[in-house]
């Protein structure tokens, strides 16, 4: 168990009674414990993710036991380091021994070597924070939740768990693209027609930062006379008219 004050505790006997295991990891007190993963494959071995973003700490910190939290060990060194790269979850693969999946402040990460290479699994997920990792086990499906972008699916992982853990060595892992599901709501709910507008609408040209006015010839350059010290001084900016948009445009309340 941990907690947002950076204490992890181990119990044995379903909750009877709780082992403090923090000082075995040697962290920066009141650091956040953002993820535990027990494994799948071996008892007393468990994964786990702290954030100390808020202490001004932005590095990756995932560590490993495999004794009941007796002694841990950081096995995120690989992990780009950035501004965000401060990891929110850790996830372990349940049909591969040592495939790990991470959740940082802009991506995804897999290791297929038990955290001691790191590769980026991004394809056209967007960089946002990854706050949920789980591999569904019946059809294979790497299912990840962001902060804001939506939920995403990476189909059918099973090339991936049978990739050689030397593939992720030297470049980011190619896979297929992942996709967005679309909230429940969203889906069940019709779209509603919209009643049209009575208002008065004038077109306008959809040009940031800029005035539409209708085209117009380049006018003459004016000389101007030329400074002694300047060899440029008659030259000046040709202004570009923008183009007003036509009637069929899109338009907005007058």
């Amino acid at each position: 168990m941990g907690s947002n004050d950076g204490l992890v505790h181990v119990t044995r006997d379903a909750g009877a009674t709780w082992t403090d295991v923090t000082a075995a990891m040697k962290l920066v007190p009141w650091g956040k414990i953002s993820a535990i993963e027990p494994s799948h494959f071996d008892a007393g071995t468990a994964y786990l993710a702290v954030d100390l973003h808020e202490l001004d700490d932005l590095g990756p910190y995932i560590y490993k036991t495999a004794d009941f939290g007796k002694t841990w060990t950081n096995i995120a060194g690989t992990l780009p380091r950035s501004t965000m790269s401060f990891v929110h979850n850790v996830a372990e693969d349940p049909s591969r021994k040592g495939m790990l999946f991470a959740g940082t402040e802009n991506g995804l990460y897999v290791t297929l070597d038990d955290g001691a290479h790191w590769a980026a699994l991004q394809t056209n997920l967007p960089h946002a924070p990854v706050s949920w990792i789980v591999v569904q086990p019946k059809f294979k499906d790497l299912v990840v939740a962001t902060y804001g972008r939506g939920l995403w699916i990476l189909d059918d992982i099973t090339p991936l768990e049978q990739m050689d853990p030397g593939a992720s060595r030297a470049r980011p892992i190619s896979s297929p693209r992942a996709r967005p599901i679309a909230s429940a709501a969203r889906r069940a709910s019709p779209t509603r027609p919209t009643a049209p507008s009575t208002r008065k609408t004038r077109p306008t040209a959809l040009v940031s930062r800029t005035t539409c006015r209708p085209p117009s010839p380049t006018p003459a350059r004016r000389p101007t006379p030329r400074a002694a010290s300047g060899r440029f001084a008659s030259r000046s900016w040709a202004p570009k008219a923008i183009p007003c948009a036509s009637s069929t445009a899109s338009g907005s309340p007058a």
